[in-house]
């Protein structure tokens, strides 16, 4: 116990130097860091709403270099270490926190010679009152016009286009971790292209990219499996084509609408309807819907696709349509308009709750409208924080994420949106 004592008041480094009979010794005394103080938030602060950036103060009397591990949970001495060998007194606390539930925290600082001090075990309250979006860890590379899909516990953003023109680069989210991992790239170069989900495998289909030719449209497909970690080319879509719609029934996919040069000259908006049978690896050319759709956003269920708003070709001329279509039974119906038109949205599903947001107006736009599938009605909900337009979306647990965009240049942001918290915004 005595020698412990000694070892956590200082060390001692004894330099010895010889005259003759005569002998030197000079003690080099190192002590603990001081203890780490003035916390923020002050310890008892209520109604704390991530993300938060909380700080404290703290010196060394050896001048050394200090590192922090920072400890925070629900009890009162907490033992949960958020962050270890931290070298800023400054933290951008995101953890997700409970509403109204009481968090204790310290800060333990280490220095060069291993000595340690602790804080005092400091409390604050979350937030009974919080927002429903909430900043996550950008993605790596800032690209817009790219699609994301949720394939396990992931979420894959594919695609796009970055400073640099298009990409075939893939990342994927964690977002329990809330952190990006690499993923192997596309085989092509693409943006404005669909991404869909079956059989635990992403398929990506048409888009566009450029060449030293130019840039022009792609009916190219395809295939990822998380099992063999590659991607893979499957049979071609009949029509190159982009900015269309997708659904996935029976293991087969429609591709819906779009633009593309059906004729080889101008760009059209079309009503061209085609399916992939996963199984065969053939496409089919199957009747089209009875108007040309392209710049929509989209969402399904039930097994029908909603096709929200949408413009013509030249992405001019933005409407308010909203149509249902069951490709199974070759219905197309007409649904309550969209009180904003807009293009190059985000979306989400939730329950039976079709989410529009953010977008172009043609202006960018942050608005969040949701649709009531069984009421076939519209509600206002609560912004994006900023506006954007560009992005791709992913439902996921409940919850919507919104992935990079453009705003005058690539994003690189993530906002995940909770519906449900906004029973708690005065």
């Amino acid at each position: 116990m005595f020698k412990n004592l000694i070892y956590s008041i200082y060390t001692i480094i004894l330099v010895f130097t010889f005259y003759g009979c005569k002998s030197d010794v000079t003690i080099v005394y190192h002590y603990p860091p001081d203890k780490p103080i003035n916390p923020v938030p002050a310890s008892g602060s209520q109604n704390i709403v991530t993300p938060y950036l909380i700080s404290w103060t703290c010196s060394d009397p050896n001048q050394s270099k200090l590192v922090y591990d920072i400890f925070l949970d629900i009890n009162p001495d907490p033992q949960t270490i958020i962050k270890t060998n931290y070298d800023s007194t400054n933290y951008e606390l995101d953890a997700d926190l409970d509403l109204g539930v009481v968090y204790y925290w310290k800060v333990v600082a280490r220095n060069e010679y291993g000595l340690t001090s602790s804080s005092e075990v400091w409390h604050f309250t979350a937030s009974n009152i919080s927002t429903p979006w909430k900043l996550r860890k950008p993605m790596p590379t800032s690209r817009y016009d790219l699609s994301a899909v949720a394939l396990g516990n992931y979420i894959y953003a594919i695609g796009g286009v970055n400073n640099y023109g298009y990409s075939k680069t893939v990342e994927k989210y964690d977002p329990v971790a809330n952190d990006w991992l690499n993923a192997p790239e596309l085989n092509y170069t693409r943006g404005n292209f669909i991404a869909v989900t079956a059989n635990n495998k992403i398929y990506v289909i048409g888009g566009m990219t450029s060449s030293n030719q130019g840039t022009y449209f792609l009916n190219s497909v395809e295939e990822y499996n998380p099992i063999t970690n590659n991607w893979i080319l499957k049979a071609n879509m009949p029509t190159a084509r982009s900015r269309m719609a997708a659904i996935v029934i029976n293991n087969t996919i429609y591709a819906v609408g779009g633009i593309g040069r059906p004729n080889g000259t101008s760009i059209e908006s079309l009503n061209i309807v085609e399916k992939y049978d996963l199984n065969t690896n053939t496409w089919t050319v199957i009747p089209s819907i009875p108007v040309s759709r392209a710049y929509m956003s989209y969402q399904v269920y039930n097994n029908k696709l909603y096709l929200i708003g949408g413009a013509d070709a030249a992405a001019n001329n933005i409407d308010d349509k909203v149509y249902e279509y069951d490709p199974i039974y070759n219905t197309f119906t007409q649904k309550q308009s969209i009180p904003t038109p807009r293009i190059y949205c985000g979306s989400g599903i939730i329950n039976n709750n079709i989410f529009i947001i953010g977008g172009a107006d043609p202006y960018y736009s942050n608005i969040n409208e949701t649709y009531d599938v069984l009421q076939n009605s519209w509600q206002s909900r609560v912004p994006m924080p900023n506006s954007s337009a560009k992005m791709s979306s992913v439902s996921l647990n409940g919850k919507i994420y919104i992935i990079g965009g453009y705003l005058g240049y690539p994003l690189n942001k993530v906002y995940r949106y909770d519906p449900t918290l906004e029973t708690f915004i005065k």
